[in-house]
């Protein structure tokens, strides 16, 4: 980009969305993703699916709102199982 205005931006963004790949399956994330409740990863919602469907799924929820509650606001995850993937 040759300056920063708002459209320029707007359109920057629009694009890198729909370039992403799922860091999980690697799939294109089709302009809507989510980040996973076990780690950082840029995950798209099929992925989310199977993640909420995961046993270990509460612990990692629970995990992430309690470091939350307590100021952690960078929270890295409980860490994926591998079962997931990851």
């Amino acid at each position: 980009m040759t300056r920063v205005g708002n459209t320029e931006k707007k359109t920057y963004k629009k694009e890198w969305r729909n370039e992403m790949d799922c860091e999980r399956c690697f799939n294109s994330v089709n302009g809507i993703h989510t980040v996973s409740m076990f780690n950082t990863d840029t995950i798209c919602m099929s992925c989310k699916r199977r993640e909420r469907q995961h046993p270990d799924y509460e612990s990692a929820r629970k995990a992430e709102s309690d470091a939350v509650k307590m100021g952690d606001m960078n929270f890295p995850g409980i860490g994926c199982p591998k079962d997931l993937q990851c």
